[in-house]
């Protein structure tokens, strides 16, 4: 009871901040992009040809990740209203927060669940980028994802969790490239504490990771 309790507060005060001023919610240089190219794929269902607005750099031809345009396009299925898919990412990411809270109280103490939910809920970065129809905004719910795979591997010593972490693992990268720094200390800190790699799950992660590459 005590811990729904604590839910239910970390839930106001992560969504109070940003759904009572959704007038200053962002929507423009890069997001608009993406956005319509995700409405392109779902109409033509082809990345090739989603990639209309292509901006150029001083890398040459720079297009978003697929790994962008699948996690977008349920969400402009459902509305394309900015403000509307906003929130309905508020409510994804409150959902990667709350698996935060319950990974510290799994694998650390009730203490450290309660402070990473705060940290997360109260960030102004995060704050900000939450909602956001751009490229770090996915980060958190995929990072989640990895850190259960993570976690659930060392205590357990499972093997069937390497492949799946490995997948999730490119696709972070692949949705946003500044996470290989969150990455790398990962798969250090796996190899050093685990006892066993297994090669067999390694190696069908790596093939299935490849083919979303």
């Amino acid at each position: 009871m005590k811990r729904f309790i604590v839910l239910i507060l970390l839930g106001i005060i992560y969504l109070l901040p940003r759904v009572a001023h959704l007038d200053t919610i962002e929507f423009g240089y890069d997001q608009p992009k993406l956005a319509s190219v995700v409405n392109n794929f779902i109409e033509k269902g082809n990345f090739l040809t989603s990639q209309r607005f292509v901006q150029q750099n001083s890398w040459g031809g720079y297009s978003w990740g697929a790994a962008n345009i699948w996690f977008y396009t349920p969400f402009l299925l459902l509305s394309k209203h900015p403000a509307i898919v906003s929130i309905l990412i508020y409510l994804v990411n409150f959902i990667a927060t709350i698996l935060v809270v319950c990974i510290g109280w799994r694998f650390f103490s009730h203490k450290a669940g309660i402070i990473a939910g705060l940290f997360l809920s109260l960030h102004p970065w995060w704050m900000i980028f939450s909602g956001l129809i751009y490229q770090p905004t996915p980060a958190l719910i995929i990072s989640v994802i990895i850190m259960l795979l993570f976690f659930e591997t060392l205590r357990k010593n499972k093997n069937w969790t390497i492949a799946p972490l490995i997948i999730f693992s490119i696709l972070l990268f692949e949705t946003y490239h500044v996470t290989i720094s969150f990455l790398i200390p990962t798969f250090v800190l796996l190899f050093i504490k685990i006892r066993s790699i297994s090669l067999k799950f390694s190696f069908i992660g790596f093939l299935l990771s490849l083919l979303i590459f």
